[in-house]
């Protein structure tokens, strides 16, 4: 059963801002500063680690 946890959506200027627990973070293997690709598909959103 995949870690789906619940999150609020924030609104800062004009843009979202959306909390991704650590535990997450951590299994992935991301750290401040690295840069992120957002992908959107009907209403899904996708995070990708830029290679």
């Amino acid at each position: 059963m995949p870690f789906e946890p619940k999150v609020k959506l924030g609104k800062v200027g004009n843009s979202f801002r959306v909390t991704i627990p650590m535990d997450m973070i951590s299994d992935l293997g991301w750290k401040e500063g690295d840069i992120l690709r957002i992908g959107m598909d009907e209403r899904v959103l996708t995070i990708k680690k830029e290679k």
